[in-house]
């Protein structure tokens, strides 16, 4: 797109201060744009009147800025469509589920961080025009989501009780449902979301955004918790199964059983785990149940 436009007023409200320095150091760079930065270092949530109040046709926003800039002007009837700067969200989320969620809510550009400076620009320019812009990973994103069938709430109630490791009882109980009505729920889970198990259907959702991606530090916990889902165990009852052990009395080996000094004749207390093998072995133990 040519910068042969009528200069171009950008407002920059990015909650990240660098990631804003930069977009803004880059954007004067390009013609026919006239960047400022927004100076208010509030909260997503208090940023939204200081940006309403400041005269721009673009603002650039983070994700959660964005959303909370676009759910005021809905709360406010007297807004009107043409007198307020279109939204430019600048973000590292990818998920289907989040680009859809952003255009719903109003959002007139959705554009990834990896993006080049020339494509940004060009975004701003066709907002500018009344156009809607997406980056070609977040269009993507969007026209998969458009293929795939969407979930029911009661899907997504079941696909979130899933994903906290729940069993069938534990999410009929939740949910206030028959467990025969989850494993209807889920089987259609699984077709909507090409799954072959239980698991697999708790990273699709969470690949597409239907629902939250753990923390980092909570990540191996969401995995044990997945792996316990796929074979019906809760996670009380994961963390309180540990193997029992009898041993069974047996003669010493080598020479010392020859010379009459075995263990035979001595009982020998049950192990909690399985002994490391040794030269002389004073007892065998098996694994025979799971308490």
């Amino acid at each position: 797109m040519k910068a042969n436009l009528d200069p171009i007023t950008v407002l920059v409200a990015h909650a990240e201060p660098f990631i804003a320095i930069g977009v803004v150091a880059a954007m004067r760079e390009q013609a026919g744009l006239n960047v400022e930065l927004c100076g208010n270092v509030a909260p997503s949530t208090e940023r939204a009147p200081a940006i309403a109040s400041r005269a721009a046709d673009v603002v650039v926003t983070d994700y959660d800025s964005g959303m909370a800039l676009l759910a005021s002007r809905r709360a406010n009837a007297q807004a009107a469509e043409f007198s307020t700067p279109r939204v430019m969200m600048l973000t590292h989320r990818a998920r289907e589920q989040d680009v859809r969620m952003a255009l719903e809510a109003g959002a007139h550009g959705y554009v990834l961080l990896d993006c080049s400076v020339e494509e940004f620009a060009d975004g701003m320019r066709a907002l500018k025009c009344g156009v809607r812009y997406l980056c070609a990973a977040a269009a993507r994103s969007m026209a998969d989501s458009l293929t795939r069938e969407s979930l029911t709430p009661r899907e997504l109630d079941v696909l979130a009780s899933l994903a906290r490791g729940n069993c069938n009882k534990l999410i009929a109980s939740e949910l206030d449902l028959a467990v025969g009505t989850i494993k209807i729920h889920l089987k259609a889970l699984m077709a909507k979301l090409a799954a072959r198990s239980r698991t697999q259907v708790v990273t699709t959702a969470m690949a597409r955004g239907l629902i939250p991606a753990p923390a980092p530090e909570a990540a191996s916990t969401a995995s044990r918790s997945a792996s316990r889902a796929a074979v019906g165990v809760s996670s009380t009852q994961a963390g309180q199964r540990r193997p029992a052990y009898v041993s069974t009395p047996v003669l010493a080996s080598t020479d010392r059983a020859m010379n009459g000094q075995g263990f035979a004749g001595k009982s020998i207390e049950p192990a909690a785990t399985p002994p490391r093998s040794a030269r002389y072995v004073a007892a065998r133990t098996q694994p025979v149940a799971w308490l």
